[in-house]
């Protein structure tokens, strides 16, 4: 047993294996899904069944933002065909996989990575997105692989096709991650020169080319549909920006550790005037103006989970003269937090109470922990939201109205055709501006069902009332339904992406 305490190799990886441990207590303690995971879901389920990758199985839509997650999903719940404990225990695998990918990353004493990991067990913002079913997790794998080849490799020029290529699957994971990974990369790529770059750069952007052009042949846009739904709303820009306060603010007193982090992580590297690790900084200045652009989120934390990480990574892998004071820096949040109220991150991890800011913020992992916990006492009847979808099911519903569409839209199954009235699935209502534009919760932004589309979704006869929304939605029609083959679909998604059709949409939405 003495022998463990001394000094060497092997008390170093003792250690490490200890806290890993530790933070996949944390992380399995704290898995969860939220209901937008069980939009996705639902797409895999319909795939997995012979219905094509399709939301409502009638008509084509992307409605995830995540190709390459929703892919690893489809994988897995293809063997399993059960979505609670699959996803569950895939993304803490995955988020796991990160974090031991950073830490052997680069040899650091013990003392290093134990401090490196109890800021994650501490970070609510980490252990919310561990899990929740989105893919945040692949995100931290592919920035812990992309960092460790940046940060560490004697030249990083000489990595570039590596790099590239993870770059192109963080965008395929999510494509707003061009801010965090496109400085870097264009940093290597300067170094590398324009004759010797551009071939590794072009291969990696080749899985991002190959599903943008399966995504415009076979939902008709580059984009996906949820893209269009919060970003074509006509909410004013100034609105935006004070929603994006309020996200901030919110961040801030919900999670300040881990915003003490994102700003050590993005300023240690201009304090060391390391010109590599300057380019992450970069990123995560580029990300969090991002963040700002759209107003933030509604899920408290979420869209400052990858800077988190970039930041964490930073502080471990460059060399910096700072090493010896960045333990105590980073132990007095830790410390103000612990001395403060001991118990109430325990009792966070255990699912309550929720927090519901004025502003439409929410901790979402605290609202359905109760109800999709991996270790929580779940309900009997499975809540709710579950209980709504079956009932649908079971009802024979064909077609019906909802806003909370994920765990409602999964377990209602293919069969029911669901109006999202806040146009996430909706590719005729994603196109429109909202209603009331001053009147916003980020990402919830409902159109409002047009006079008549509902009988047409009934019926499958056009009869909307707005005569300009009914000739936009007959082309829309051989987009989205017609077959993926029939003559003039090509062209009718060229014309919808050239904006030909626009003026039919702004003569419904003058005219409404």
């Amino acid at each position: 047993m003495t022998t463990l305490l001394k000094p060497g190799p092997r008390r170093e990886r003792l250690i490490t294996a200890a806290a890993l441990i530790v933070l996949a207590l944390a992380v399995l303690r704290t898995a969860w899904l939220c209901d937008d995971a069980f939009i996705t879901l639902r797409t895999v389920d319909n795939w997995v069944h012979g219905f094509g990758l399709r939301w409502n199985v009638d008509e084509r839509a992307q409605a995830y933002t995540h190709p390459l997650w929703m892919l690893l999903m489809a994988a897995c719940y293809a063997i399993t065909r059960e979505p609670l404990y699959t996803l569950e225990l895939l993304s803490s695998a995955v988020a796991l996989g990160a974090v031991a990918l950073l830490l052997f990353g680069r040899e650091r004493p013990a003392i290093d990575r134990v401090w490196i990991v109890a800021l994650l067990v501490f970070s609510k913002t980490f252990l919310s997105y561990a899990t929740s079913g989105l893919e945040s997790p692949l995100l931290f794998l592919l920035l812990a692989r992309f960092l460790v080849v940046y940060l560490r490799a004697e030249d990083p020029s000489q990595r570039l096709g590596e790099l590239a290529l993870l770059a192109g699957l963080a965008l395929l994971t999510r494509f707003d991650a061009l801010w965090l990974f496109a400085p870097p990369l264009a940093a290597a790529a300067w170094r590398a020169g324009a004759r010797r770059a551009w071939k590794p750069l072009a291969l990696g952007a080749l899985p991002v080319v190959t599903w943008e052009l399966f995504a415009i042949f076979y939902y008709g846009w580059p984009l996906p549909n949820t893209a269009y739904a919060k970003l074509s709303t006509g909410v004013p820009l100034g609105r935006l920006l004070r929603e994006a306060l309020h996200y901030t603010h919110n961040f801030m007193m919900w999670d300040c550790l881990s915003l003490a982090v994102i700003l050590l992580g993005a300023w240690a590297p201009l304090l060391e005037r390391n010109r590599r690790a300057m380019a992450v900084s970069a990123g995560i200045a580029l990300h969090v103006a991002y963040v700002m652009r759209v107003g933030g989120d509604f899920m408290c934390g979420r869209f400052f989970a990858a800077p988190l990480f970039a930041a964490i990574a930073t502080l471990y892998l460059i060399d910096t003269r700072l090493s010896p004071r960045l333990r105590p820096l980073i132990a007095l949040p830790l410390a103000g937090l612990l001395s403060t109220a001991p118990g109430s991150h325990w009792s966070w991890m255990r699912g309550g109470p929720a927090h519901f800011h004025e502003h439409g913020v929410t901790d979402e992992r605290a609202l359905y922990y109760p109800l999709t916990g991996l270790l929580a006492d779940r309900p009997a009847d499975g809540g709710r939201f579950m209980q709504l979808g079956l009932g649908m099911k079971a009802r024979g519903d064909k077609m019906v109205i909802e806003n909370m569409i994920g765990m409602i839209g999964y377990y209602a199954g293919p069969a029911v055709h669901i109006i999202d009235n806040d146009a996430l699935a909706e590719p005729l209502l994603s196109h429109a501006p909202v209603m009331q534009p001053l009147l916003v919760r980020i990402g919830h932004y409902e159109r409002g069902v047009p006079p008549g589309y509902r009988e047409t979704v009934e019926s499958g006869v056009n009869q909307l009332k707005n005569p300009s929304l009914a000739l936009y939605y007959d082309k829309l029609l051989v987009v989205i339904r017609g077959p993926l083959f029939a003559p003039g679909r090509l062209g009718e998604i060229l014309r919808f992406n050239l904006g030909a059709y626009d003026h039919l949409m702004d003569n419904y939405v003058h005219n409404r």
